[in-house]
């Protein structure tokens, strides 16, 4: 590279940087440290199941417009957990790069 393309590279990641850009489109941002993956777009950590994490993925893209990025928390009634068979009320926020829904102290889910 040459020095001028280096300098056009740095210039536009600080600018994006000082305005408060979000992720770079294109670049997939890591789940946080510690989840078990269950697909390549969803994890979970604690006692939260795959199959719950898969009902709330889908409850959430049936309540939020495909496209649209909320910046207030979404609460999803009645989710099914097909693991103990009861419904819950999740409330899930849209974060860096994915979406995370906290169940607990010590179990979360994450999908992007």
């Amino acid at each position: 590279m040459t020095a001028a393309l280096i300098l056009l590279v740095v210039i536009v990641v600080v600018v994006n940087f000082v305005k408060g850009a979000g992720p770079t489109p294109g670049v997939t941002q890591t789940f946080p440290a510690g989840v078990q993956m269950c697909s390549e777009n969803v994890a979970v950590i604690g006692d939260a199941t795959c199959e719950f994490a898969g009902s709330i993925q889908t409850a959430y893209h049936a309540a939020v417009p495909a496209g649209e990025t909320p910046s207030d928390p979404v609460q999803l009634n009645e989710v099914a957990d097909p693991v103990r068979q009861e419904p819950f009320t999740v409330v899930c926020q849209q974060g860096p790069g994915y979406v995370s829904c906290p169940l607990s102290d010590s179990a979360a889910v994450y999908f992007r």
